[in-house]
């Protein structure tokens, strides 16, 4: 579970950075985000960002990703709140850890 939420970190960051290298650059030209959204690529290429014409589909897709797996993992925390899954959880922790505790004693007074 934690390589997961290392990697969707890693994707978030990488997503975010490329676009913030294509706004800042859009922005040294005077072009806005509003901008770069209206823009179409042969307009971009022209405006001299045929650099980043290329990234802008595989951006969009990673994008789509995020959000997708943002709004799976809202609903999935939701869903644990509303039925309080991880008291259970620790709930069941405790009891775990009592329950050794206590037949370790007693495994210990027996010996």
């Amino acid at each position: 579970m934690t390589k997961k939420i290392v990697e969707v970190k890693n994707q978030v960051t990488s997503y975010q950075s490329s676009f913030e290298e294509i706004t800042n650059i859009a922005s040294s030209l005077g072009l806005s985000e509003s901008d770069l959204a209206e823009c179409d690529q042969a307009t971009l290429a022209d405006k001299g960002l045929s650099q980043f014409v290329d990234k802008l589909p595989e951006l969009q897709l990673q994008k789509k990703a995020i959000d997708m797996h943002t709004t799976i993992a809202t609903s999935i925390l939701g869903k644990i709140k509303q039925r309080a899954i991880d008291s259970y959880f620790s709930t069941e922790e405790n009891l775990m850890t009592k329950s050794y505790v206590v037949s370790f004693k007693y495994s210990k007074h027996t010996s």
